[in-house]
């Protein structure tokens, strides 16, 4: 029993795009079961790690335990659900793919959501929190609001020297919280395969794991999720880790359930494809779910339901996808002119994407471009016909740009960043005050930095070159100043020109360095000056101070000490007039340092020397199960 509290999570803190994944959720009661015997078992015992490959209902089953999705019809199924949601202090989506993802992953957010939802459920924690909080590297904005029938402080942006300064604090109130001796804290985090795309230093994943050997209260526990990522796996106990297919045996037939509720009465021939896809999918949600779309429909085109060959594999089933619908010579010729422009683009895009956005991008009119969208429903996420749309899955994604998955209907990222790029620079080079939009000021450099990094030469000196001289360009430097007002998006866009151009090994590219290191050392000089920092602090522009600080080669302890200096500069001095928030600014500047995974997209954000950003590795992009 929880004192004092209000209740418990509510949906509104699930994401929208993962929230939608429990609206057909079915059954996981031996799961469910295993988590409240962790919950009424050994305190000692601070993690619970829920783990499955892709497909197999990771993220959709923790948005269900947050309060998404339908209730069970068994009540013994709904009691056992009801439990673990009054058990839930705070919950945490880490959303790699979606527009404004790096919100999710950043561990400042993170802990500022925490206290957050703790301060709505107990009224008595903003006090402690605030208290925890007073120290002279600290800013923190409150306003008095009202949580569902709860009055209590709500937070604004609480600043601090770092990340895991924050998240202890955020803990240390929960010992004043405990009013009885067999009180427990619990906090859900989804998905820490993509949290461990924060590259920079603690990620979400350091905070929960490293709870295990710092002095946070020891009734804090934690229930989270990721892939079977041995890196990740390995930082918690054997006996902490749950499979989801391998340990949850009773639960295999939840799938053959909810296959069952999706055929029509009476229909023995769907009762017969239910049965044989129950046994090849082994568990897979995902794979039940493509397979009944696909086939359901198609059941009367069937000989015989028994003689379809089923693959047992995911990347097999989108194969297999693929060469039906695109495996003749007209379907061919649909997917090179089509549907591989299309997903390619999206697959690559660095945020969803509209379909007039699109029909720009591939220079094509709205009528064609929405029959197009309407062949390639299934491998999209977006409300038709406006959008904007995504990939649906990350397995997905995975599959179109590996080749040696998808041999027969490769992607090329090359290609869809090149495209992108290309539309861009070749409508608006030298007039990019034109630019129709912000993504194309906001992405092109990226763009073209991840075309030069996947081909080879000369065409990667082409693209090393194009870049250069678009982000050196007056032209676009005035228009992405002016229309985005964010430089330090600017620097990190000049420092993907000359990484790129420093990992051209073409024999002219020592010109493009030289040219880049100029231009980059007289924009730090003009524009990254400690004295300035200070100007910007007395105008109120605190967001503007610690986003530039991170460009400044100086040593952490100096940097931790100049940050509360210039806002006791500022203390008494007001925001500048729409000023944007410092975590949407944070969102924005961060958005051009990052390493790329194998399709380009934005992955595990850093902030890297001069020189080596978008080097030639590939990393392995984490993604929702």
């Amino acid at each position: 029993m929880k004192s004092m509290q209000a209740p418990s999570v509510t949906l509104a803190t699930v994401p929208e795009e993962v929230a939608h994944k429990a609206s057909n959720f079915f059954g996981r009661r031996q799961t469910l079961q295993h988590i409240v015997d962790w919950l009424d078992g050994d305190r000692a015992q601070r993690f619970l790690c829920l783990t499955g490959e892709p497909g197999t209902g990771k993220s959709a089953f923790m948005a269900w335990l947050a309060g998404a999705g339908p209730p069970p019809a068994d009540p013994e199924t709904a009691a056992l659900l009801d439990r673990v949601r009054s058990a839930l202090d705070a919950v945490h989506f880490c959303v790699a793919r979606h527009s404004g993802a790096e919100r999710t992953l950043d561990p400042t957010v993170f802990g500022q959501h925490l206290a957050e939802q703790l301060t709505s459920r107990y009224p008595a924690y903003g006090t402690y929190f605030l208290n925890a909080l007073h120290g002279p590297s600290v800013q923190v904005t409150m306003e008095v609001g009202q949580a569902r029938t709860v009055i209590g402080p709500t937070f604004g942006n609480i600043q601090l020297a770092d990340a895991a300064s924050l998240f202890n604090r955020v803990c240390e109130p929960l010992r004043n919280l405990s009013t009885e001796a067999n009180q427990q804290f619990i906090f859900l985090v989804d998905a820490l395969d993509e949290a461990r795309l924060w590259a920079a230093e603690p990620s979400i994943v350091d905070l929960v794991v490293a709870v295990a050997g710092i002095d946070v209260p020891a009734n804090l526990r934690f229930v989270v999720s990721c892939r079977p990522v041995k890196a990740i796996l390995d930082r918690f106990p054997e006996d902490a880790r749950w499979d989801l297919i391998g340990d949850a045996h009773d639960d295999h037939d939840d799938i053959r359930r909810y296959a069952v509720s999706r055929i029509p009465a009476g229909s023995q021939g769907a009762a017969r494809l239910v049965d044989r896809i129950v046994k090849a999918g082994e568990g897979n949600f995902l794979y039940a779910k493509l397979a009944l779309d696909y086939w359901l429909p198609r059941l009367d085109e069937l000989g015989s339901v028994e003689s379809l060959d089923l693959p047992g594999r995911l990347d097999q089933i989108y194969a297999q996808f693929l060469s039906r619908e695109y495996g003749s010579g007209p379907g061919q010729d649909r997917w090179n002119a089509e549907s591989r422009p299309l997903l390619g683009t999206i697959g690559v895009a660095q945020m969803p994407m509209a379909s007039g956005q699109i029909e720009w991008l591939l220079d094509m009119d709205a009528e064609r471009m929405q029959d197009i969208l309407r062949r390639c429903d299934q491998y999209l996420d977006g409300e038709p016909p406006e959008g904007p749309f995504t990939l649906y899955h990350q397995s997905f994604r995975e599959f179109l740009f590996n080749r040696k998955l998808n041999s027969r209907f490769p992607v090329s990222a090359a290609d869809g960043h090149g495209r992108i790029a290309r539309r861009y620079v070749d409508s608006y080079d030298q007039q990019w005050e034109n630019c129709h939009d912000d993504y194309g000021l906001r992405f092109v450099a990226t763009h073209s930095a991840e075309a030069a990094r996947f081909t080879q030469q000369p065409v990667r000196h082409n693209w090393s070159t194009r870049l250069v001289r678009t982000v050196l360009s007056p032209s676009y430097q005035q228009a992405h100043e002016q229309r985005l007002q964010d430089e330090t998006a600017l620097f990190g866009d000049l420092e993907l020109a000359l990484g790129a151009a420093a990992n051209d090994d073409h024999n002219a590219a020592y010109l493009l360095v030289v040219e880049c290191a100029l231009h980059l050392r007289a924009f730090r000089a003009e524009r990254l000056q400690l004295p300035k920092l200070f100007d910007l602090a007395r105008a109120g522009r605190l967001d503007e101070v610690e986003r530039r600080l991170q460009y400044f080669n100086i040593p952490e302890h100096w940097r931790q000490h100049t940050i509360p200096r210039a806002r006791c500069a500022g203390s008494d001095a007001q925001p500048a007039r729409g000023a944007p928030g410092i975590n949407a600014e944070r969102e924005r500047a961060r958005g051009r340092c990052a390493t790329r995974d194998a399709t380009g997209s934005r992955g595990r954000r850093h902030r890297p020397p001069a020189g080596r950003h978008g080097s030639g590795g590939e990393s392995q992009h984490a993604c929702r199960g």
